[in-house]
């Protein structure tokens, strides 16, 4: 389930139309931050997109509050906002934006980071499945083979994770915040 967030219907029915047109079906949006956040504490999100236009809570408070709704969940959330000073961005940054795009917005940038939150979500799902088997093969008393599950998972993830951290940091220091 894919999670609008804005008080603005024109955006919602813009950004609905965009999602629908990628294939995703369930989609519910939310013109309040809380209640938004208070569905999410109690439902599967696989993403969140969040406008700028919250009016009841500042959007890096929203970002941050969807995020940890549900504990041990992978929650991205995209930012949609029209935005673009340095401290705004870093603050969303901060809050654990996977994505912002700046409105207007060109459809691919938006397609890009939707893609990219869902397959966040997908792997969130998967290494959580993970780390459910180790902890089966530690109740029974397989502690080598639960290291080895883990080890694995972890071996695969570090080179692609230091890659895109190096690669957000260029980004960051070159302004380009939709890459980030």
């Amino acid at each position: 389930m894919i999670v609008i967030v804005t008080a603005i219907d024109a955006y919602a029915q813009e950004d609905r139309r965009f999602l629908v047109a990628m294939g995703q079906a369930e989609i519910v949006r939310f013109s309040s931050g809380a209640a938004a956040v208070d569905f999410a504490a109690h439902n599967e999100v696989a993403l969140a997109l969040v406008d700028s236009e919250v009016g009841d809570m500042p959007l890096a408070a929203c970002i941050a509050a969807l995020r940890t709704s549900r504990p041990g969940e992978m929650r991205p959330v995209v930012a949609i906002s029209a935005r673009r000073e340095e401290d705004f961005v870093l603050g969303l940054i901060s809050a654990g934006c996977c994505g912002l795009v700046v409105r207007p917005f060109d459809p691919q940038a938006l397609e890009r980071h939707v893609a990219q939150g869902l397959r966040m979500s997908a792997k969130g799902a998967a290494l959580q499945a993970t780390v459910n088997q180790a902890q089966g093969l530690m109740a029974e008393g397989r502690f080598e083979d639960a290291i080895d599950v883990l080890s694995l998972t972890v071996g695969e993830d570090e080179d692609m994770a230091e890659v895109l951290f190096f690669k957000g940091c260029k980004f960051l220091m070159e302004k380009r915040w939709s890459d980030a």
